[in-house]
């Protein structure tokens, strides 16, 4: 394939014909809204996991922070000569990136044509369209959209069995097509083989019933010479200049990113803006879905499980028993979303104060959370590196707090390097491993959320105990409060300062080795693990403190981004 034949295979809307704004020319100004509240807790008890864990956050907060989540916006197109064949979109025979689902196409891409030459047709494309003054789109004006509202409605789907996938990017659309009065067939697009599950049927009916009769499924290809598809500007703004798409770095307060410094259509600009932005019509759709909503049985604390079957023995929950028996102790009830219709799912999800469950497609729900819950995904290093930006927009729409819980992998054990980590393309997703030290973590956070009151009040009597120089009192109510005494760092600091005073050096040095395996970032805790290891001669614990405070060191800003149960705000909302 030469150059020019290469480049002629991107569609570049408002540049190539048969493409139009269905009524007026929009209005692409973004909005920017609360970033998502995003925490972590790390409770593997790998060590070359904790680390690469401790390494991966601190990553991910430097990287191209931003202050805002940039809400894009969409609206419906009419396109001529399209087709939808190897999970490509076309119109007139050009690759065509609309919906919320073109990162996927820019992935398809890459794998047909190779990266370097997918990407430099994209960015070779969209520059000279920016050189040229930006694309303009073009409206059908109010009259022809009315005559043009029966068209077909044509929606992407990843497949038709994730709900994740097809919540996110796909039946969020549905609220566009009542917003702007069509009536034409609905038709869902999908390239795979498999036939539609009976649960993303049902969200349609649930969610959108005055239009359900209207909407087929479609596997394979599809060709319509007219049609009306969803487009986001998303994809528009690196082939837009700022009259027509306003820049973005400096209202959304990216770090570190200079204005028009994303305007570049690479993969990394293409990235960092699809990390803190979201399509305007996630919001739109949560409001919409939240009056069909319902549940009959509303808790405020659940705990989602996965009923037995293919999907669980691949994504094996060890130590699952202890941990429902613990949940149970703290007032939460077992819940299986495969029970339920989405509408309840939906009701059970936006009246929980918290909700524990494994890292899957059950937490597109927290897109209908309230605001000020907290949802807790059960997750491990393998989900951190593949998927972890899945449901931070869910997050960031509803104002849950969304806190990964951290623990191993159900066949981590033994040294291990990071090469290990299984490859979720060839290996798929592994199970968990949650260890008594890691439920026992967990119940400690819980504690925090669900009585805050307690544990503040025990803080407080604590520190007057020594503020006082009333040693014996505040070690006693260490040890009445036993779950504070092992999952509170302060706590586990202050029995050992009060050891120390006793000259009890092993039972401080207990503490602080305590201390350090729940906050090794805090570098104070290490240098007392230091200190008491030289007076007693322990050479090898003195090397091996030593040498955690280096490789912990890098993260000592997490000290001053805890939550009072340990969480790391990694990004706050």
């Amino acid at each position: 394939m030469g150059g020019k034949q290469a480049m002629a295979r991107i569609h570049m809307p408002g540049v190539d014909p048969g493409f139009a704004a269905l009524g007026d020319a929009p209005d692409l100004t973004p909005d920017f809204a609360d970033k998502p509240a995003l925490k972590a807790l790390i409770a593997t008890d790998h060590p070359l996991h904790n680390l690469l864990l401790h390494r991966f956050l601190s990553a991910y907060r430097g990287n191209r922070r931003a202050d805002k989540s940039v809400v894009l916006k969409s609206f419906p197109v009419v396109v001529e000569d399209f087709s939808y064949y190897e999970r490509l979109p076309k119109a007139g025979k050009k690759v065509m990136m609309a919906g919320a689902s073109a990162l996927r196409v820019r992935t398809r891409l890459t794998r047909k044509l190779n990266e370097k030459k997918a990407i430099g047709q994209i960015v070779k494309t969209t520059d000279q369209a920016r050189a040229k003054g930006g694309v303009h789109i073009p409206g059908t004006g109010a009259g022809q959209a009315r005559k043009l509202r029966d068209l077909p409605f044509l929606i992407e789907t990843r497949n038709f069995y994730n709900f994740y996938h097809f919540t996110t990017e796909s039946l969020i659309y549905l609220q566009m097509y009542l917003d702007h009065g069509l009536t034409g067939e609905i038709h869902f697009l999908t390239g795979g083989k498999t036939e539609v599950k009976g649960y993303l049927v049902q969200a349609v009916r649930d969610f959108y019933p005055e239009i359900a009769d209207r909407v087929t499924w479609h596997n394979g290809g599809a060709e319509f010479p007219h049609a009306i598809v969803p487009f986001n500007s998303n994809h528009l703004y690196h082939a837009c200049t700022p009259d027509i798409l306003p820049d973005i770095e400096e209202p959304a307060g990216f770090v570190g990113v200079a204005t028009g410094d994303l305007r570049p259509a690479s993969t990394d600009n293409y990235k960092a803006i699809y990390r803190h932005s979201r399509d305007e019509y996630i919001d739109r759709h949560r409001n919409a879905a939240l009056q069909h909503a319902a549940c009959e049985n509303p808790l405020t604390r659940i705990y989602v499980a996965r009923k037995p079957g293919d999907t669980v023995k691949e994504r094996a929950i060890e130590g699952e028993e202890k941990l429902v028996e613990m949940l149970q102790r703290h007032g939460f009830q077992t819940v299986h979303f495969e029970d339920m219709p989405p509408r309840e799912q939906a009701g059970l999800c936006n009246g929980a104060e918290i909700m524990v469950s494994a890292h899957g497609a059950g937490f597109a729900n927290m897109l209908y959370a309230s605001p000020g819950s907290h949802f807790i995904e059960l997750s491990h290093l393998q989900t951190a590196r593949h998927r972890f930006d899945d449901f931070n927009m869910h997050a960031a729409a509803s104002g849950t707090n969304y806190i990964r819980f951290f623990v191993d992998h159900s066949d981590s054990g033994g040294e291990v390097d990071a090469q290990d980590v299984p490859q979720m393309s060839s290996e798929n997703h592994v199970g968990l491993c949650l260890s008594e030290a890691a439920i026992l973590r967990l119940e400690g956070y819980i504690d925090t959320l669900a009585h805050p009151g307690r544990y503040r009040s025990f803080t407080r009597r604590l520190k007057a105990s020594v503020d006082r120089n009333e040693d014996q009192k505040a070690m006693q109510m260490i040890r009445r409060n036993d779950l504070y005494a092992r999952t509170c760092v302060n706590t586990c600091i202050i029995g050992g300062e009060i050891n120390e005073r006793w000259q009890n050096q092993q039972g401080a040095m207990d503490f602080y080795r305590r201390a350090a395996s729940l906050a090794p970032y805090r570098q104070d805790v290490w240098a007392r693990i230091i200190r008491l290891a030289e007076a007693q001669g322990l050479d090898k614990e003195l090397a091996e403190a030593t040498e955690a405070s280096r490789k912990y060191r890098p993260f000592r800003w997490m000290r001053w981004a805890r939550d009072p149960g340990g969480g790391i705000r990694f990004l706050k909302g």
